[in-house]
């Protein structure tokens, strides 16, 4: 329940910065989300980033071009867990890791990595895929981390 709601409380910020300086038409949306921690233990900030995916670009119909994804990628394949290849962020929930597209895993998912993402600088790492923004579009950043 309150993973809904803190997602619904995004979708709504970015609908709301839509409303405010965005004209269809005009501009786009872009999104850089990032689970900025690594390991078993975090399991929920990949798990988050996964689900946000999914609610960006299937929900929401955010271009999948328009998506920059990071997360270290050591969950789904981790020993620790039961379901080899599937990510769930819900007790009885639905795999939300198949078909999330991760443009930096591992250790380019780093402080200069992302604030080059930020830039629209090249990062010759990952998909090189960065922000490609301009003054009409709106930029959704969702960073899950401690």
């Amino acid at each position: 329940m309150f993973i809904k709601l803190v997602l619904s409380v995004y979708i709504l910020v970015v609908l709301a910065l839509v409303g405010a300086g965005y004209a269809e038409g005009e501009g786009q949306i872009w999104a850089v989300i990032i689970a900025g921690s690594k390991s078993w233990y975090n399991y929920r900030h990949q798990s988050h980033v996964s689900h946000l995916y999914h609610v960006l670009t299937k929900k929401h119909g955010i271009p999948e071009k328009n998506v920059v994804t990071m997360m270290y990628n050591d969950i789904a394949f981790n020993p620790e867990n039961k379901y080899p290849g599937v990510i769930k962020n819900a007790l009885h929930g639905k795999d939300v890791y198949e078909g999330v597209m991760i443009d930096y895993m591992g250790r380019d998912v780093n402080p200069e990595i992302f604030m080059k993402v930020l830039r629209g600088e090249r990062t010759n790492v990952g998909s090189m895929k960065v922000l490609k923004s301009g003054p009409n579009d709106v930029v959704f950043v969702n960073f899950v981390d401690h």
